[in-house]
């Protein structure tokens, strides 16, 4: 069985995966990015209903190619905005990670 070779779409600082493309066997990456993001655009606009994505300027521009800054903007304005309690929560989890070890220094060990 041949590998799998995916391209995927991903919010780092949130650690969410938007989305995954198969790339084809013959090709590669850069056939599937385009792929990807219409189907991002398409998926976001289905899901909030508020205009047609044939009529967006970035679907538009999907067909001749995005250079990497208006792919970063595009990804951005597909983002949904997140509650405060989600922002919370992953700002704490952030903390969590990076000074786990000096909390484990200062803090005796239960025994």
């Amino acid at each position: 069985m041949p590998p799998l070779h995916l391209v995927g779409a991903w919010a780092g600082a949130a650690h969410l995966v938007l989305g995954q493309q198969r790339v084809d066997d013959h090709s590669n990456e850069i056939t599937a990015i385009p792929e990807l993001l219409e189907m991002l655009v398409l998926e976001s606009y289905k899901e909030s209903g508020t205009t047609k994505p044939e009529s967006l300027p970035a679907v538009a521009r999907l067909g001749r190619g995005l250079n990497l800054p208006e792919i970063r903007h595009l990804l951005w304005r597909l983002w949904p905005p997140v509650p405060a309690s989600a922002r919370a929560i992953l700002a704490w989890s952030h903390w969590h990670r990076r000074h786990q070890w000096v909390a484990r220094a200062i803090l005796p060990l239960a025994a």
